[in-house]
C-alpha cells in the first residue's frame, strides 16, 4: 500500500486507486466519505497511519495529513484527520486496510486485522467507524 486518501461524494477515485466503500460518516446523516488506496504506486509503502483532532495542528515530522475532516459535515463530530508515514522506523508496511463499523463500540475485527483505536465518527452520533490495518 503506497498511498492514501479521502474521498467527498460517491465518486470513482483516480485510475490505480481503490475505494474502501464504507461511509465513514455512517449514521451520522452527513456527507458520504470513503477511503481510497494506491496499492502499487511508485512511492515507499505506508508504515503508519494516525489521527489528529486539530485543524490546526501539524502532524509529526515524516508523517502527511489527508486534509478532510472526517466528520465533514456532521453537526457535532470533532475534527478528525488522518495521517500517514512511509518512515520505515514506524514499523512494517501495511498489507491491507480495511473500515469497520457497527452500533457497537468494539465490533468484531476481521482475522489478521488490528483495529487502530480512533473512531471515526466520533461526537457525530453514527455507528462506531474504526479503520484496521494487516501489518506485513
Amino acid at each position: 500500500m503506497t498511498d492514501l486518501n479521502v474521498i467527498v461524494g460517491k465518486v470513482q477515485p483516480p485510475d490505480g486507486w481503490a475505494r474502501i466503500g464504507v461511509d465513514l460518516n455512517s449514521g451520522a446523516d452527513a456527507p458520504y466519505l470513503c477511503f481510497a488506496l494506491e496499492r502499487d504506486g511508485d512511492q515507499l509503502p505506508l508504515t503508519d497511519i494516525v489521527f489528529m483532532s486539530s485543524r490546526t495542528q501539524l502532524p509529526d515530522a515524516g508523517y502527511t495529513r489527508i486534509p478532510v475532516d472526517l466528520n465533514l459535515g456532521t453537526a457535532k463530530g470533532r475534527p478528525i484527520y488522518a495521517c500517514f508515514t512511509r518512515d520505515p522506523s514506524r514499523g512494517s508496511p501495511i498489507e491491507e486496510l480495511t473500515v469497520i463499523w457497527s452500533s457497537s463500540e468494539n465490533p468484531p475485527v476481521p482475522s489478521g486485522y488490528r483495529k487502530l483505536p480512533q473512531d471515526l465518527n466520533e461526537g457525530a452520533g453514527g455507528d462506531y467507524v474504526y479503520l484496521a490495518r494487516m501489518p506485513g
